[in-house]
């Protein structure tokens, strides 16, 4: 097995798993903060999201800035 290919497969399983996670949350809860000073429950939801999103390029470019 090549490198890529486990990659591959650990990234669709991590997609599962947030996948799961992001539809559990309740959607009235989204305003929630665990502490004054962190992101909302919504804001963090969207941070986990987004961090799939930076794989792409991370992966597909040869120079990160």
């Amino acid at each position: 097995m090549q490198i890529a290919d486990a990659m591959a497969a650990e990234l669709e399983m991590e997609c599962a798993s947030t996948r799961k996670l992001l539809e559990r949350l309740p959607a009235d809860q989204f305003g929630w903060k665990p502490h004054e000073k962190s992101m909302s429950l919504g804001q963090l939801a969207s941070h986990v999201a987004a961090g799939l999103l930076w794989m792409d390029g991370t992966i597909n470019q040869e120079v990160l800035d």
